[in-house]
Formats: structure tokens, C-alpha cells, sequence
């Protein structure tokens, strides 16, 4: 796993902080429990609109389509975490099929800053 991370976060305010690690943390274990990935990649990016933090794995994938309900409660709790900060959560299969997941969580900065 590689991680592109600055030194620090400054400016979140904690209660974002928290939710992007437990998406992070939810997205890391399906990684391990589903994808038989060799290779993992995170990447956290500011940008003057905000935050985006994308997570990448070389691992099996999924069909996003095909996502059954019932069992699906880490990416529903993933989303649902990104719905409460007004941001936007993307899941993309790698090309080919079976070649990966990536989770692209975006964050407006006016949401994430400290008040």
C-alpha cells in the first residue's frame, strides 16, 4: 500500500476528519477481505474547492450495478458518510474488468473547514 499523504491536514475540522478515516478504514478492509489486490494506493488532494481523497487497488474488482443491498453496508456507510459533508462518493471499475476498484471521495472545502 502507498500512501500520498501532506505532513499535515490543517483546516478540518475533526468531525471531518473522523468520517474520512472511517471511509478510508471501510475502503481499506474491503480491499483486504474482497479484492485479492497486490497493490493499493491512496491519495489525499487539496485543492482551493476542497478535498478529494482516492483509494485504488489492482484486485479483482466488482460490478458496481450489481451491488446487493443487503450486503453492501460498508460502501451504503461509506456513502452515507460523504452525503453528511455535502461531498460526492465515485466508485469506477478498472479497465479491463477485474482489474481493480477505485473510490473517489470528494469534499467541499467550505464543509470541511474548521468553523
Amino acid at each position: 500500500c502507498v500512501a500520498t499523504l501532506p505532513d499535515e491536514l490543517p483546516g478540518l475540522d475533526r468531525s471531518v476528519q473522523l468520517a474520512i478515516f472511517r471511509i478510508a478504514q471501510e475502503a481499506l478492509t474491503n480491499i483486504v477481505r474482497h479484492a485479492k489486490a497486490r497493490h493499493v494506493e491512496l491519495v489525499w488532494e487539496q485543492s482551493d474547492a476542497g478535498y478529494q481523497m482516492v483509494i485504488g487497488d489492482d484486485g479483482a474488482g466488482f460490478d458496481s450495478t450489481r451491488i446487493d443491498a443487503q450486503t453492501a453496508h460498508g460502501l451504503a456507510g461509506m456513502r452515507q458518510r460523504v452525503v453528511s459533508l455535502h461531498g460526492s462518493f465515485t466508485l469506477h471499475r478498472q479497465t479491463p474488468p477485474g482489474h481493480g476498484m477505485r473510490v473517489i471521495v470528494t469534499v467541499p472545502r467550505d464543509v470541511a473547514a474548521l468553523e
